[in-house]
């Protein structure tokens, strides 16, 4: 079943079609959390065929089930960000919804200098 845009335009394709008309030489970045959003972007990029690295910044907090999803996922790479949550907490408090200082440290500031690809829902 295609997925259909208001002007009639076939969302997969047209993502596919932006992939590739903006792959850098060295391909992708993907920043890829485990997640649905992620195993979409992960799905469009093969499906486009253009060249990418995916990656999973670990974060020591993720639940188990994550983890396993993740690790059947062999294209995708397991990074270390050299700091953990609970290495974050004590010097920045819990994480809530308005401060999001973990994703920042652990997350965000990894693939510098590269084109990265995330799937965030709209």
């Amino acid at each position: 079943m295609a997925l259909i845009d208001i002007t009639g335009r076939d969302k997969v394709q047209v993502a596919i079609e932006r992939l590739r008309a903006f792959e850098p030489p060295e391909g992708y970045w993907l920043a890829y959390s485990g997640g649905k959003d992620s195993d979409t972007i992960l799905a469009l990029a093969k499906m486009a065929g253009v060249k990418f690295e995916a990656h999973y910044s670990i974060t020591s907090v993720d639940p188990p089930e994550v983890l396993r999803h993740i690790k059947s996922h062999p294209e995708v790479q397991r990074d270390f960000p050299g700091e953990t949550m609970w290495t974050l907490i004590p010097n920045n408090g819990v994480p809530t919804r308005m401060r999001r200082f973990c994703c920042t440290k652990l997350k965000e500031s990894r693939g510098k200098g590269r084109v990265i690809v995330t799937g965030v829902r709209w």
